[in-house]
């Protein structure tokens, strides 16, 4: 008998969607290795993580899927879908089309056999 994924896994260990959507300080702290610890638009000090792919639409919470925003400019990208669509742009073209995905979305589309951090890092050639 072969074993599904679910089977395998449980879907009972599978994080909620709340959990999987909050961001942890390890991705934060990603993010500001990774793109500074500025706004990318005014370079304001004071920062905040916002989610390219939005959380409504499940983007996950993962480091790729962040950027440095202020306030202001937290809002506006929130505000004006022009805006977010260029950022969703500028993460495709830095990491690929999956850029907003965490380790159980390439886990249930089968890109990775397991769904942890380490096969997450793999999938995207690791941490740059």
């Amino acid at each position: 008998m072969q074993y599904t994924k679910e089977m395998q896994i449980g879907k009972r260990f599978k994080p909620k969607r709340r959990e999987r959507t909050r961001v942890k300080k390890e991705d934060y702290q990603k993010m500001i290795e990774y793109w500074g610890s500025q706004c990318i638009y005014c370079g304001s000090p004071r920062i905040e993580a916002h989610h390219v792919k939005f959380r409504s639409a499940m983007g996950g919470s993962r480091w790729r899927n962040l950027l440095p925003l202020c306030k202001t400019h937290h809002m506006k990208v929130h505000q004006d879908n022009t805006i977010r669509r260029s950022l969703e742009l500028k993460l495709e073209h830095e990491f690929g089309s999956d850029f907003w995905k965490d380790e159980w979305h390439l886990y249930d589309e089968g890109k990775i056999d397991h769904p942890t951090v380490g096969e997450y890092e793999r999938y995207f050639g690791g941490y740059k």
